[in-house]
């Protein structure tokens, strides 16, 4: 596997989703702004975190492996905040 094109991807990902993000809701409450803060930022830092660990994997060293794993683990916590918060934004507003 090349770690280089995941790499070169996930940053562009990240990138492409900072600047292309779509428009927050009027916030109205104080949970409005979370989660337009959310859906704004944590997207593109979950694949910067993913990168990060494209990042050490091509170091090739064994003993940076475990924290190539921990960048892994934060981006698919972040990840799983940011579609939550998507989802419940989305629900919300059909009511």
């Amino acid at each position: 596997m090349e770690w280089t094109w995941l790499f070169v991807g996930c940053m562009a990902i990240a990138i492409l989703y900072l600047r292309f993000a779509p428009r927050p809701l009027p916030p109205k409450t104080r949970v409005d702004r979370f989660m337009n803060f959310v859906l704004r930022w944590f997207h593109s830092l979950t694949w910067f975190f993913f990168a990060l660990f494209c990042l050490v994997r091509m170091a090739a060293l064994p003993s940076l492996y475990e924290l190539g794993f921990i960048f892994a683990i934060v981006g698919g916590l972040i990840y799983f905040l940011f579609l939550g918060v998507f989802l419940f934004s989305r629900f919300s507003r059909r009511r």
